[in-house]
């Protein structure tokens, strides 16, 4: 079997499927820098954001790269997709294809598949990259059963390579169908019934290898070690010994517990693994140095290896691993190794300690191929973050910061101490030079890279002897030197990612030294667009443009250049020099890109509606040059603001002069894109110029406010504002005047929310123009003007808002009412009034009626109440006064005495007895009232009397509630 499948199958389980997660989302990022900027420019880069970023080396790559055709529109980036699938078609193709033509006993053809089949799957992790070293969008390929088919395709071809030496056709026919049993997980007697009907010699010993790999599928380990073992000492010519010996070893390293142990980051308070080492783990140990002994460049030679690492990281001897890692690592001769390597050590080296890493030192400093190894990996993959867990680190990174730092001193001592040596090479120079530079010594870096190239540096080593110098001395402010080396780098042809580096950085000193058109000749011969339209519409003064335009007759930028220098006259207002510069451009045949347009129409500054003016058509940035109607507009600007101006100096008097210049502040305020360079900056000239003020990483002095100008003449709303404010200075008497405050207390409104620049400037207390006008200000200077309508659609040519009327119109006179009209109304106003006023007088006698009814009615329950107390208190009085004359019971009176009541008892409980014989009297003469008090109200003249009251009262209240009814 293929051990370096078996090995990817199995280290998995080291990182436990988190880490494995983690490790592919993070490739694409780590390659993702390895391409270097991630855009098109330097100036306006995603990653890098100044000089002393562009000064890395890349880092080892974790994965293969396969190049893809050249991007140009967002909208190809579906081709990528495309590109991805056509490559894993590919491959598969190759699989079936094999397969059908060992059906069909076609074994030539079927060897030339699979040997293809391996070359094309060979190394461990693959991806594609976006447009070279120029993007940073990779698609990993996730090739189908990988491992699996590239075991069966070895040992089918070590099947096929029988037939050289005599091997019968239809025996290894036999074989490979055994084989492909054994690939469709057939069951065992299947697969043994088949290896048993082969009885050709040459293919006994490949019989024996699979017979023992039917156990180790099984996960009968010390049955397949016994088998894989035994074939290795029976056939010691075997093309398939050396396979025996690694599944032997990997058979007898899952017998061990080390391998099952917990996982490795989990230690014990002394900081060793939960887990010893056993016989097992020794024994696998054997195994895998005995086949890198037997085997030295063998084809398992650095799988040995890196299980031996394995072995060693899972026991918890981290510097043995970390030292075999590096071994792989600096083997030139297997690519596939060093990928192995360098992603292993991506997943383990964050969690090496400095004092373990120091033993690594000493260890290597007597292999100078992984010591070099090891300088390169620390000082560009670790100490750059690309071997740390993205999920490891804290907010602000300040531990990974200090921990990155005393890296790379570490490298650097190490690094000069084995440069000190006399016997060192160039090499080990370089390697130095390289971790002062990180280290940020240049002068030591400058002079070992200089040393490195006096020892005979050749070849890639030779171009970055010549990056460092070229870093080293730009950084320490040797600037000639530095461009001398970076020329002398790019006139080498170095590989295409150092060329294209060096390329990128000669700019960054150029500019540095102060040769603005040196540095834009190099960004125009790199097609870094971006950077050249802030080049040529920001920092260069239209002399300077004009300089280089002349110094460039065959430029095949000129005609973009002459465009963009026309567009800068026409800002400064000169008309005439505008108009020459525009017609010397020539310009494009074809114009606009519908299908870009339909994909697009989000650039549309109306959200999709039909362009207002010729440049509002999103040209596709895939085809250079410039457009006729792009000249055409401005073209008809420069007219139009020559003869506005020109109005403004024949007018006479306050009132005309001052309408004049407000029509031609009006006519920049409602331009749209005006003083806008399509062929340079292809719709992406907001977002990069606030990324760059936002950043505040100038490398011009005064640059900030060069920006600051150039917003200021190139954006409508403040173009417009002084022009506004010139009117209410000049004439602030005059009808204009009142309006072009307005206008400038608008242009201030727009601004504070028209792009992100002007919105951090407003934020944070700036403004456009001379002084900043708001609608209160407007209020204090003309107090009797009236605002218009709104401010949303504000057309201040016309003075129209949104197509209509500024202002609202007055108020219509309300007409006169006839006289008859005006009786009328008085004699309405006068019943209505005498109606509510009646209402009001019924409403409070009903109020009186039913407070003089309450009034009586509660006299009289006062009036029954106190009579039946009067009569309750003469009946006592009158027993007691019984009581008192003949002292003892009154039998006259009420009768007999009870027997429980004798004469001779205490006087209290006569009176006892008295009190319950009163209630009872009490009630008895209640009762007697009650009868009375009827027969008077009907035989006397006072019942008919209280009976018409009550009706009185009652009819009086209910004629209360209609009245409050009709009301309401």
């Amino acid at each position: 079997m293929n051990s370096i499948s078996i090995r990817g199958k199995f280290f998995r389980l080291l990182t436990r499927a988190v880490l494995w997660s983690a490790g592919i989302a993070a490739t694409g990022l780590a390659c993702g820098w390895l391409g270097g900027a991630g855009e098109r420019s330097v100036r306006f880069n995603w990653y890098a954001k100044s000089g002393r970023d562009f000064a890395l080396l890349p880092p080892l790559s974790k994965s293969f790269v396969i190049e893809t055709p050249r991007v140009n529109r967002i909208g190809d980036y579906g081709d990528i997709w495309d590109r991805a699938k056509q490559l894993l078609d590919e491959i598969g193709k190759l699989w079936d294809d094999a397969l059908e033509a060992e059906e069909r006993g076609d074994l030539n053809a079927a060897r030339n598949l699979l040997s293809k089949y391996l070359e094309r799957t060979e190394p461990p992790r693959q991806t594609l990259r976006v447009n070279g070293d120029l993007y940073s969008h990779y698609e990993p390929l996730d090739i189908k059963d990988r491992r699996e088919r590239r075991n069966s395709a070895q040992d089918q071809l070590d099947a096929m390579g029988n037939l050289v030496r005599g091997a019968r056709p239809a025996a290894v026919s036999q074989y490979l169908q055994a084989r492909g049993a054994y690939d469709s997980d057939a069951p065992d007697e299947e697969v043994t019934k088949t290896l048993d009907a082969i009885r050709d010699p040459s293919l006994r010993d490949n019989v024996a290898y699979l017979r023992a790999a039917l156990p180790y599928r099984a996960d009968k380990f010390e049955e397949a070690a016994d088998a894989f073992t035994a074939l290795a000492h029976t056939y010691p010519g075997s093309e398939k010994r050396e396979a025996a010996l690694l599944m032997a070893a990997l058979a007898t390293m899952k017998q061990s517990e080390v391998y099952d142990a917990p996982y490795v980051r989990n230690r014990d308070d002394r900081g060793q693994p939960h887990t010893a080492k056993d016989d097992a783990w020794y024994a696998a140990r054997t195994g895998f140095q005995r086949l890198m002994r037997e085997y030295p460049r063998g084809r398992y030679f650095n799988d040995a290896r890196g299980w031996l690492a394995y072995l060693s990281y899972r026991a918890g001897d981290w510097p043995d691993a970390m030292v075999d890692y590096y071994r792989m690592l600096g083997d030139a001769g297997d690519a596939s190794a060093r990928l192995e390597a360098t992603f292993s050590l991506y997943i383990v080296r964050s969690e090496v300690t400095d004092s373990e890493m120091r033993e690594v030192e000493a260890r290597l400093e007597r292999e100078p191929a992984a010591a070099l190894a090891y300088c390169y990996h620390e000082m560009y993959n670790f100490a750059t973050g690309y071997c740390e867990y993205p999920y490891d680190y804290p907010e602000d990174r300040s531990e990974f910061r200090v921990r990155s730092t005393e890296s790379r001193r570490r490298i650097a001592a190490f690094a000069n101490r084995l440069a000190a040596r006399a016997s060192v090479n160039a090499a080990f120079v370089l390697r130095a030079a390289m971790a002062n530079l990180e280290v940020e010594d240049y002068a030591a870096a400058s002079r070992l890279a200089r040393r490195a190239l006096q020892l005979g540096s050749t070849g890639e080593q030779r171009a970055r002897a010549l990056w460092v110098e070229g870093v080293a001395d730009h950084l320490r402010g040797e600037y000639r030197l530095a461009r001398d080396a970076m020329k002398r780098l790019i006139a080498e042809k170095p590989a295409v990612d150092l060329r294209e580096r060096a390329e990128r950085y000669l700019p960054i000193i150029l500019e540095d030294m102060g040769d603005i058109e040196g540095a834009l000749d190099q960004y125009l011969a790199l097609n870094y667009h971006v950077d050249a339209a802030y080049f040529i519409d920001v920092l260069m003064t239209p002399e300077q443009l004009a300089h280089f335009i002349e110094g460039h007759p065959m430029s095949p930028k000129r005609d973009e250049l002459l465009y963009a220098l026309g567009v800068r006259y026409l800002r400064d207002k000169r008309w005439n020099e505008a108009r020459a510069t525009l017609a010397k451009a020539r310009t494009t045949a074809r114009g606009v890109d519908d299908d870009y347009n339909d994909e697009h129409s989000h650039l549309y500054p109306m959200y999709g509606s039909e362009p207002e003016t010729l440049k509002e058509d999103p040209a596709d940035p895939a085809v250079p040059g410039v457009r006729p109607q792009w000249v055409e507009q401005d073209l008809r600007t420069a007219n139009d603001l020559e003869r506005l101006a020109r109005d403004v100096d024949q007018a006479e008097g306050h009132e005309a002069k001052a309408e004049a210049l407000y029509q031609l502040a009006s006519y920049q305020y409602q331009g749209n894109l005006l003083f806008y360079n399509s062929a340079a900056w292809r719709w992406e000239r907001h977002d990069h110029l606030y990324d760059l003020n936002n950043s505040g990483l100038f490398r011009q002095p005064g640059e900030a406010q060069l920006l600051f100008r150039n917003m200021q003449s190139h954006d409508a709303a403040a173009r417009s504002l002084e022009d506004f404010l010139e009117v209410v200075r000049r004439f602030p008497n005059t009808r204009a005047a009142r309006d072009a405050l307005y206008t400038a207390a608008v242009c201030h409104e727009r601004l504070s929310e028209y792009n992100n620049y002007w919105r951090d400037i407003y934020s944070r207390g700036g403004y456009a123009g001379s002084r900043l006008v708001t609608y209160k200000d407007v209020r204090a200077a003309y107090p009797d003007y009236q605002l218009p309508r709104g401010t949303f659609g504000w057309q201040p040519a016309t003075r129209t808002v949104n197509g209509g009327p500024g202002w609202k119109p007055p108020p219509k006179p309300i007409p006169r009412t006839p006289r008859w009209k005006r009786y009328t109304s008085v004699l309405v106003v006068t019943l209505l009034d005498m109606r509510q006023r009646l209402n009001t007088a019924a409403l409070e006698i009903a109020k009186l009626c039913v407070y003089l009814s309450w009034l009586q009615f509660q006299c009289f329950i006062i009036g029954m109440a106190g009579y039946a107390w009067y009569l309750c208190f003469k009946a006592k009085r009158r027993l007691m006064a019984e009581m008192c004359e003949y002292g003892g019971w009154p039998r006259a009176l009420i009768g007999p005495a009870p027997q429980e009541l004798s004469p001779r008892m205490p006087i209290q409980s006569y009176r006892d007895f008295l009190r319950h014989e009163a209630r009872d009297e009490w009630i008895r003469n209640a009762r007697r009232w009650l009868q009375n008090t009827t027969c008077l109200l009907l035989h006397t003249r006072a019942g008919p009397v209280l009976v018409t009251n009550f009706m009185l009262y009652g009819s009086a209240l209910v004629f209360l509630v209609m009245l409050l009814s009709v009301i309401v």
